[in-house]
């Protein structure tokens, strides 16, 4: 890592500029800058491990980045040895279970929390570890009264065996499904209400992840071609090197909305300017929405 070339950026470039930032650290480290003087150091998360880690051997350190990772998953995670003792559990789980993990790794979990013994969630789970099947269930949590969560259990392919159990908040699943199917609704009247616009809607990490035909039909990208993809796609070297959409994105999040002339790319590399307004998410979970039409002549 010390002889790559360390590539500087002030910090104001690299806050409009995160999706670039994030490029960039994949190939160097990237020094943030604050008047001219270093102040802070981006790193991947290979050289970061490799930092920290130091004299630990090399099963400690890929416990180390393993355990990064699963604490930055939305869902729970617990894994069970086959003597059914937690040796793995991540963040959200120990959140949720309500007992710090040092404090569980190591027990049996039927002896840490009694109230699962006999449930239809140790059912599933037996027949998981037994028979090495994967199950996926609903179950109103015995842990949380009143509380429904999604889980699902897998063999882990390990020499000492065991299983994998990953959860999450029923409720919340639910809610964003709801969510997402009047959204689409939503798109659907949009259209009919605005005949020779397009529309389509990206996430807060600037994924796009609806694609009308009526945005096909404009900007010449399939749904299949552009779905998955950063919303830079849809912008040229100069707009995305001056973080334009996620200036747009920070003003739409700061008014409600933003409502602008940009000149997107079409497929065929030429550039269509545009009318467009983009609209921000009610909350965290939600999707911007941009508005385009071509600016009449």
């Amino acid at each position: 890592m010390g002889d790559r070339e360390k590539l500087r950026l002030t910090a104001a470039e690299t806050t409009r500029n995160f999706g670039h930032v994030r490029e960039l650290v994949a190939r160097s480290p990237v020094i943030v800058t604050h008047h001219g003087r270093d102040k802070l150091a981006i790193l991947n998360i290979d050289d970061y491990d490799r930092l920290v880690s130091g004299g630990e051997s090399e099963d400690a350190s890929h416990r180390r980045k393993l355990m990064l990772i699963l604490d930055s998953i939305s869902e729970g995670y617990v894994s069970l040895d086959t003597k059914w003792r937690y040796v793995t559990i991540n963040r959200v789980a120990e959140l949720f279970l309500g007992q710090p993990r040092e404090q569980l790794i190591g027990r049996i979990w039927t002896e840490a929390f009694p109230s699962i013994a006999g449930t239809h969630a140790e059912a599933q789970l037996r027949r998981a570890m037994h028979y090495g099947e994967e199950v996926s269930f609903g179950w109103s949590s015995v842990v949380h009264q009143g509380r429904r969560v999604h889980m699902r259990a897998f063999p882990l392919p390990l020499p000492a065996g065991g299983i994998g159990v990953l959860f999450s908040n029923l409720g919340e699943v639910e809610r964003l499904e709801g969510q997402e199917r009047l959204q689409r609704s939503s798109l659907h009247h949009l259209l009919a209400e605005l005949p020779g616009w397009a529309v389509f809607a990206y996430n807060a990490d600037g994924t796009i992840v609806q694609w009308t035909d009526n945005a096909a039909e404009l900007l010449g990208w399939s749904a299949a071609e552009i779905t998955g993809h950063s919303i830079e796609r849809l912008y040229d070297h100069d707009d995305r090197g001056s973080g334009r959409p996620w200036s747009e994105m920070s003003m739409a999040r700061q008014d409600g909305r933003t409502e602008s002339k940009v000149a997107l790319l079409h497929r065929d590399g030429s550039r269509i300017t545009l009318r467009s307004i983009v609209t921000a998410p009610a909350d965290c979970s939600g999707h911007f929405l941009r508005i385009v039409s071509k600016e009449k002549s």
